[in-house]
């Protein structure tokens, strides 16, 4: 029986999922955050809100540099950045956040692998990130 990789990848790089990616809609909860106002008044921010609290318990479950975790910050990052200026700084920040969160991961998965192409995953997060505006903006 072959033993599954030590990163989780099964051999198929980051495209194998492991774990079913969960819709907004299933995260658990009744209606929308704060007794039944949306915040910000827009349902998909808290529905965006609901996906970043399962991707952190996530990580704390299978660690910050699992692949799953590393999809499931993209699409967090996703999320907030499709409410476009509808969800302002807030969602722009929570964007900017999500994307370090998966840079991290993704470079830690890079690391782990031994392979060379961690600087240039960088980079490219780095772009993500000077897109929103948030490049200098720390995760913690």
């Amino acid at each position: 029986v072959p033993q599954p990789s030590p990163l989780g990848l099964g051999g198929q790089g980051l495209q194998g999922s492991l774990l079913p990616m969960p819709r907004p809609l299933d995260l658990g909860g009744v209606g929308p955050a704060g007794g039944g106002q949306d915040v910000l008044g827009l349902p998909q921010f808290t529905e965006a809100a609901k996906m970043q609290a399962v991707t952190e318990r996530l990580a704390v479950k299978l660690g910050a540099g699992h692949p799953q975790v590393a999809r499931a910050w993209l699409a967090v990052a996703r999320m907030f950045q499709n409410l476009g200026p509808q969800g302002g700084q807030e969602a722009a920040a929570r964007t900017a956040n999500a994307l370090r969160h998966a840079r991290d991961a993704a470079g830690n998965l890079a690391q782990a692998a031994g392979s060379a192409l961690q600087q240039p995953c960088s980079s490219q997060f780095d772009y993500l990130l000077g897109r929103t505006g948030q490049q200098g903006v720390s995760t913690a």
